[in-house]
């Protein structure tokens, strides 16, 4: 829908008409959140000072949140750490031990996620 240029004009003449009719515009929000400010300030308490500051930049402009979605390659990552405590701590992996379950300090060596169905028991 934001790649329409007539609804876009159209929704933003909704959001007009709705500021109008409620009168609520950022003038407002700005006084109301100043108002918070000065009471968190009268009680001295410095977080929801901040928060109420927070407010106001974001009204004003001067802050503005971002949303950024990425893709994990978990069972990559994974592998690179394990690879680099076998690094670290300079051992062989599943190396056996006398009772043949286990690898070098009693720990099992192979990285599984956690409800992966296609990952083998390491006995």
């Amino acid at each position: 829908m934001k790649k329409n240029p007539a609804a876009v004009k159209y929704l933003e003449e909704i959001q007009a008409q709705g500021r109008t009719i409620a009168a609520y515009d950022v003038a407002a929000a700005m006084a109301q959140a100043q108002r918070g400010i000065d009471l968190a300030e009268r009680h001295k308490n410095p977080m929801v000072f901040i928060k109420g500051c927070e407010l106001r930049t974001k009204l004003s402009g001067l802050l503005i949140d971002r949303l950024e979605v990425s893709t994990v390659d978990l069972a990559g990552s994974l592998e690179r750490a394990r690879t680099r405590v076998i690094d670290v701590l300079n051992i062989t992996p599943r190396q056996p031990c006398e009772d043949g379950l286990a690898v070098q300090g009693g720990a099992r060596w192979q990285t599984r996620l956690a409800g992966d169905p296609t990952a083998s028991d390491p006995e």
